[in-house]
C-alpha cells in the first residue's frame, strides 16, 4: 500500500521528483487511495493521504473531506473523523449521513444523535441514509421512539430500507409489538424485511411468531435466502420444535446450503441439540467438509448442555489437536460443560489455563461458570473467594449462581449476602424465590413469607412456571395447576393413577420444594400439578407407547419433579427428555442422565 501512495500520488519526501501538481489535481486519484484505505482499514496511509491533501487545501473540499470523514469512520479514528467533518467548508446531505454512520458503527451513540439533531437547526432535509444511520446507533427505546417519529414526519415509515432499520432497532430493544406495527405497515415488503422482523423475534425469544412470518413469507411465494434459514433454524432452537427443524434441514440441504455454508451447518447442530437429538447434531457436525472454531464451539456447548462434561473435554482435546486455535467462547463451552457435570478440578485448572496457556482474558462468564461448579459442588467458602478476588466488579451472575449453590447446599447465611448483594443490582424476583426456597427448605415458612411479603410491596412479579411439549407438529403449553387444556380433566385423571404407581415404585412427594405452609396433603397435590407433570401427563396419553417424550421448561425442574420424572420413564418404558432453563435431562430406566447433579 505505502508504495502504491509513493508512486501515485507522491507522498513520499521526494514529491517533487514524482510530479506533485500533476497528481494533486487528479480528485479522483486522492478518492480511491481513500477508499482504499477505508476498505483495508489502513489508517497510517490514511493519515498519509489527509497530509497531502492538507498540504495542497484539498481537505475542505466537499467530496474529499466526506471520504475523509468515512476512511476515519471504517478506522475507528473517530475523533479525527469529527475533525474531518468539521472540516468541510460546505457540508452537503452526505457529510452529515456519513458522519452519523462513523459515529453509530463506532457505538459513540450520543454523538451519532447529537450529529442528527442538529441536522434540523442546519435546515438539511433527512433522508432515508440519515434515518438508516441513526436508527443502527444502538438507541434505547426511548430514543428509537423518537427518531421514529422523526421518520412518521418525514413520510418514510414505509420505505423497505428505513423500516427494516426500525425493525432491528425495536427488534434489539425488546419490543417486538412495535415491530410488528412497522412490519405491518409497509405496502411492499423485500427480503430483507421479512428476515429483519424473523430475527426481531427469534431475538426475543419469540419463535412461535417467527416461525408464523416464515410460514408467510413461504405462501407469498417469497424466495428464502441463508439468513432466512438461519433465523427460522434459531427460532426452531428456541422452541425445540423438531419437526419444523427437519423441515428445514431437507430444504438447507436441497438448496446446497449445508455443503457450502458453515453457519447453517451450524445452526442444525445447535438446532437439534436444543431439541435433545444429539445424534442428529453429530451426524451433521461429523458430514461437514469442513469445519470452523464455531463449528467446534456449538458441538460442545451442545455436549456441556447435555451434561456430557467428559465428552466435552475429550472434544476439546481433539480440536487442539487438530490445529484449531480456540478461543474464548470456546473455554466458555468448556467451562459450562465442566458446570453442569460437577468436573471441578477441571473446570479450575482450566480457569487458569486460559491464561497461563493461551493468552486469553477470562470474562466474567468464564468465572461465573467456576463459581456454578464450585457452589453447586458445596464449595461455597471458595465460590464466594473467588468472586471477590475477581479482576473486576462481580455482576449480578456471580451472586446468582453463588446463591444457586446456597440453594442446593441450604447455606441461610452466605445466601442472605448474596441476596442482599442482589437486591441492589437486579429487580427480577429470581433473588426472592431462591432464598425463599432456602427457607423454606430449612421449614422456616415465617421468613419465605417475609420475603414474599416484599416482594409483593415492591410490586416484584415471579416469573410462572411453564412447560411445553410438541405434539404431531403441534406445541401444548402448560401452567402449574393449568385449566385451560381441552383435555384437562383425562390429564389430571390420569395423573392420579400414575400418582399410585409412582408410590408402589417407592416416590415420596419432596414436600420440601412447597413454598408454603399449608397442610402435607394439600402440598403433594400441589406438587402432582406443576406443569411439567401436566405436561408429561399429557404426552403419554396423546403418542404411542415407547415413544419418547420432549419436554421444554422455562425454568429449573424441581427436585420433586426431577425424581417423579425418574421414575415415570422407568415404568412406562420411555425416554423422557426434559430442558430447563439451565440444561437437558435424559431420563431412562429410573434414571437421569444428570446423575442428580443440577
Amino acid at each position: 500500500m505505502a508504495l502504491v501512495l509513493t508512486v501515485q500520488v507522491g507522498l513520499a519526501d521526494n514529491d517533487k521528483d514524482l510530479g506533485q501538481e500533476r497528481f494533486c489535481s487528479n480528485t479522483e486519484a486522492y478518492a480511491a487511495l481513500l477508499r482504499r484505505c477505508a476498505n483495508e482499514r489502513n489508517l497510517v496511509d490514511g493519515k498519509r493521504v489527509h497530509e497531502h491533501l492538507r498540504r495542497y487545501g484539498y481537505e475542505n473540499e466537499t467530496f474529499l473531506g466526506n471520504l475523509l470523514v468515512q476512511m476515519y469512520g471504517k478506522c475507528s479514528s473517530i475523533d479525527d473523523a469529527a475533525l474531518a467533518f468539521d472540516s468541510i467548508r460546505k457540508k452537503d446531505l452526505f457529510s452529515w449521513n456519513i458522519m452519523i454512520a462513523a459515529f453509530a458503527e463506532n457505538g459513540c451513540l450520543d454523538r451519532a444523535v447529537g450529529v442528527f439533531e442538529l441536522m434540523e437547526p442546519a435546515r438539511i432535509k433527512r433522508n432515508r441514509g440519515t434515518f438508516v444511520a441513526v436508527l443502527a446507533a444502538g438507541l434505547d427505546l426511548e430514543q428509537g421512539k423518537k427518531i421514529h417519529d422523526s421518520v412518521h414526519s418525514s413520510g418514510l415509515e414505509r420505505n423497505e430500507m428505513v423500516a427494516t432499520a426500525l425493525l432491528s432497532m425495536y427488534g434489539a430493544c425488546g419490543s417486538t409489538d412495535d415491530a410488528r406495527q412497522v412490519f405491518e405497515q409497509v405496502p411492499k415488503l423485500d427480503l430483507v424485511c421479512w428476515n429483519a422482523m424473523i430475527t426481531a423475534y427469534v431475538q426475543n425469544d419469540r419463535g412461535r411468531e417467527a416461525l408464523e412470518i416464515f410460514h408467510r413469507l413461504e405462501m407469498e411465494g417469497v424466495k428464502c435466502n441463508e439468513v432466512t434459514y438461519l433465523a427460522a433454524l434459531d427460532a426452531c432452537a428456541c422452541l425445540a420444535v423438531q419437526s419444523e427443524g427437519r423441515s428445514l434441514h431437507k430444504r438447507v440441504s436441497e438448496a446446497g446450503l449445508l455443503l457450502t455454508s458453515f453457519k447453517v451447518a451450524n445452526s442444525l447442530i445447535n438446532m437439534y441439540g436444543k431439541s435433545g437429538n444429539l445424534e442428529a447434531a453429530e451426524e451433521i457436525f461429523e458430514s461437514m467438509p469442513s469445519r470452523d472454531i464455531s463449528s467446534w464451539n456449538v458441538l460442545l456447548t451442545v455436549y456441556g448442555h447435555n451434561g456430557l462434561g467428559d465428552l466435552a473435554v475429550d472434544r476439546f482435546t481433539e480440536s487442539c489437536l487438530e490445529g484449531f486455535e480456540p478461543d474464548s467462547i470456546t473455554f466458555l463451552a468448556v467451562l459450562q460443560a465442566c458446570s453442569h457435570a460437577g468436573l471441578l478440578d477441571t473446570g479450575v485448572e482450566l480457569l487458569v489455563s486460559i491464561q497461563e496457556d493461551w493468552g486469553i482474558d477470562p470474562t466474567q462468564y468464564h468465572y461465573l461458570c467456576v463459581v456454578d461448579l464450585l457452589g453447586r459442588s458445596g464449595e461455597l467458602v471458595r465460590a464466594e473467594a473467588l468472586i471477590n478476588s475477581m479482576p473486576f466488579e462481580p455482576e449480578e451472575g456471580a451472586w446468582r449462581s453463588l446463591l444457586g449453590g446456597c440453594r442446593v447446599n441450604s447455606d441461610v447465611g452466605r445466601g442472605e449476602r448474596a441476596t442482599q448483594r442482589l437486591l441492589v443490582m437486579s429487580e427480577d424476583s429470581s433473588p426472592y424465590v431462591l432464598m425463599a426456597n432456602i427457607y423454606a427448605s430449612i421449614r422456616n415458612f415465617d421468613l419465605a413469607e417475609r420475603l414474599r411479603s416484599v416482594m409483593a410491596d415492591r410490586n416484584v412479579k415471579k416469573q410462572p412456571g411453564l412447560s411445553w411439549i410438541e405434539v404431531r407438529g403441534r406445541i401444548h403449553t402448560f401452567a402449574a395447576n393449568d385449566k385451560l387444556h381441552a383435555r384437562k380433566e383425562e390429564i389430571y385423571a390420569g395423573l392420579d393413577r400414575l400418582f399410585v404407581e409412582l408410590q408402589r415404585e417407592g416416590y415420596r412427594p419432596d414436600t420440601r420444594v412447597a413454598l408454603y405452609d399449608v397442610e402435607e396433603e394439600k402440598k403433594v397435590r400441589m406438587l402432582l400439578h406443576h406443569s411439567e407433570k401436566l405436561a408429561i401427563m399429557f404426552g403419554l396419553m396423546s403418542t404411542p407407547d415407547g415413544s419418547p417424550l420432549f419436554v421444554l421448561k422455562n425454568l429449573r425442574v424441581c427436585a420433586d419433579c426431577h425424581a417423579a420424572t425418574k421414575i415415570i420413564a422407568k415404568i412406562t418404558k420411555r425416554k423422557i427428555v426434559m430442558r430447563d432453563a439451565s440444561r437437558f435431562h435424559h431420563f431412562e430406566n429410573g434414571k437421569c442422565s444428570c446423575c442428580d447433579y443440577w
